[in-house]
Parts: C-alpha cells; structure tokens; sequence
C-alpha cells in the first residue's frame, strides 16, 4: 500500500524470430477465450487447425530457466486464475485438428466444478496465425431458474435477478455478475396487467431491446415501465451480443497480413 502513486519504470524485450529473410519479427501467437467445457466430451475446438508441434509457445519460464518439457499451449481460467498446459496429464491436445480435450475427472477440478468458468487458451499455428477473439456470453438466465434445477452444473448460462429499479420503481431492472460488468445485452420481454381472474393480460410486446450492463451498479433498466394498476413485466429472454474478432499472420515473405471480421464470421470452416 506504501506504493501507491509511486512511477514504475520496467525494462522487457518481446520475444522475436527471423522470417524466411532472415529478419527478426515478432513472435505470433494465438488468444482465444471459451466457456469451460461442462458436457462430455469437454473439448474446446480452436479456430484454426494446426497447432505448431515443432516450435513450442515457450521453453524457458519467467527466470529464464529451462522447462522440462516445453510448452505448446497453455490454458488460464479467467476466474481463479489457475494456468494448465499441454503437459498436464488430464489435457490431450489434437495437434492436426486444433482441439483442445480436458479431463475433468483428473483435472484440479470436476465438471460440476468448472460451471461459470471461462479459459483463455494460447498457442501457436503452423501458419503463424495471431487472433484475439472476445465474445459476449450467449444466453442469461434467472438466478431463481437456475437454483431450481437438480444439479447447478446442468445450466451453464450467465445468471441474473430481477428487481425494481430504487432510481425508477415503475421500471424493472437487471442485476447481473460482476464479470458481466459493461457486457452490452439484448432483452425480450412483455409488458401487461393481471386481472381478477389471474390472468395475464398482454399490453405490449418488447423485441430485441439493447442495453450496456452498468459497469458501477452492474444493471440494467428497462425502457417500458410497468401499469400503473396491478401491472407486471416478464422477461423472455436475455442474450450477449457483443462480438470482437482480430487476426494477424506472417506470410511466406514475413509481412503481417490482417484478417478483416467479414471474413472470419462465416459460417464455412476457416481453413
């Protein structure tokens, strides 16, 4: 705490290789973000096949000491913060095929366990690709649907609660988890009222309302307000949309080629 507001000055060197004419040029790599598998067979299938089995992520750890075995891909959870790698007897890596399979059973962890997790994976291509892809979660659902279902690790969906906005009590708000902090969401819901008879009676119907989860209150507020008589809204559903793709490689002369996102968001394999 005594070093706090104090200027750091740090001294690194990035990691470089020669191309094919024999200049140094940055060493490319991959960054891909996944939920953790949760359902057989917990495989993680990477965008592009051909994992470099001939020239490893690293060798040498932080200290400059050699590794016993070298490294070809490294796994990190985003939430504890725990780092796996290929040499780690539950992880099995498809080299040809870029599929990444964890075995939850001798893993620190089992599926049940890894629920709510997300893993950042590193490694290298053949082709010296480099991309970092970040995507919203899918689907939200209801903290109170989710507690509902036999075992937790039957739902793997982002989680929320519903509340009345304390700024606006004829709104409904959307409390969400602190990872889902600036997470843009799209929102389905109906607005109505409820009669003598307990039915719901449909006012009006909301599609595709978009919001940004608020980074300090983590929240949401719907637009369309409540009835004022006996009035209810219910939410339909709740999905992620916020998607962020780039990529980089070296071609045979070396130069860095980049990849546009009209091209990677196809619905044809990559390769």
């Amino acid at each position: 705490a005594q070093d706090a507001g104090a200027a750091m000055r740090v001294n690194y060197q990035l990691r470089s290789e020669p191309d094919l004419y024999s200049y140094n040029r940055r060493v490319p790599f991959m960054i891909e973000e996944f939920t953790a598998p949760i359902e057989p067979p917990y495989q993680m299938t990477l965008a592009f096949r051909g994992i470099d089995d001939a020239t490893a992520l690293f060798t040498n750890n932080l200290a400059g000491a050699a590794l016993a075995e070298p490294v070809h891909v490294l796994i990190l959870d985003l939430l504890t913060g725990d780092t796996w790698t290929s040499n780690d007897d539950f992880i099995d890596v498809d080299f040809v095929e870029s599929v990444v399979t964890i075995d939850w059973a001798g893993a620190p962890f089992d599926a049940a366990t890894a629920r709510g997790h997300n893993m950042r994976v590193y490694y290298r291509t053949i082709n010296g690709h480099t991309m970092t892809v970040q995507k919203a979660p899918e689907y939200y659902i209801e903290a109170a649907v989710a507690a509902a279902y036999p075992t937790q690790d039957a739902v793997a969906y982002r989680q929320y609660t519903l509340s009345d906005d304390p700024d606006a009590p004829a709104h409904l708000q959307l409390l969400f988890p602190a990872s889902a902090a600036g997470q843009a969401i799209v929102v389905d819901y109906i607005v109505g009222d409820i009669s003598s008879a307990g039915r719901f009676n449909v006012i009006e119907r909301v599609n595709g309302e978009m919001h940004v989860i608020n980074g300090e209150t983590l929240s949401a507020t719907l637009n369309v307000p409540r009835p004022d008589v006996d009035g209810a809204i219910g939410v339909m559903s709740v999905r992620g949309v916020s998607l962020t793709v780039r990529g980089w490689w070296h071609d045979s002369a070396g130069r860095v080629q980049m990849m546009g996102i009209d091209t990677f968001l196809t619905p044809e394999p990559l390769l």
